[in-house]
């Protein structure tokens, strides 16, 4: 995993307040660049958890990083998202309801997908 690097609460939100979902009018819908807006989302989530982005971005972000890797039919970067909001349900939410199975989906996709760093995390 990458680490996310060192961001404010108000510059994380602001960047997603600024236009939720604009990164889907920014490119042309293809599959390439629909993957690139949920990996961007993925990050998002990483540093907005880390950074005390509000519960209600975070799951705009999911909503939209999730509608993305779909779209671009990639099980790697469905599971990227998948534990990224795993792992926050669990950590900032204290949530392990949600947490649970969003991270073994995350497994599942990554043993079907064959992220390597994945299953490793």
């Amino acid at each position: 995993m990458i680490p996310a690097p060192a961001m404010s609460r108000p510059l994380a939100a602001s960047m997603y307040r600024a236009a939720p979902g604009s990164w889907k009018r920014m490119a042309p819908a293809t599959p390439a660049t629909d993957e690139d807006g949920a990996a961007a989302c993925a990050q998002l989530l990483l540093v907005g958890a880390r950074t005390g982005l509000p519960f209600a971005d975070i799951d705009l972000l999911f909503a939209d990083g999730t509608e993305l890797a779909q779209r671009s039919g990639n099980v790697d970067a469905r599971a990227r998202l998948l534990a990224a909001y795993g792992g926050h349900s669990m950590l900032a939410r204290c949530d392990f309801e949600t947490a649970r199975p969003s991270v073994e989906e995350a497994r599942r996709l990554a043993e079907q997908g064959g992220d390597g760093l994945l299953l490793l995390a």
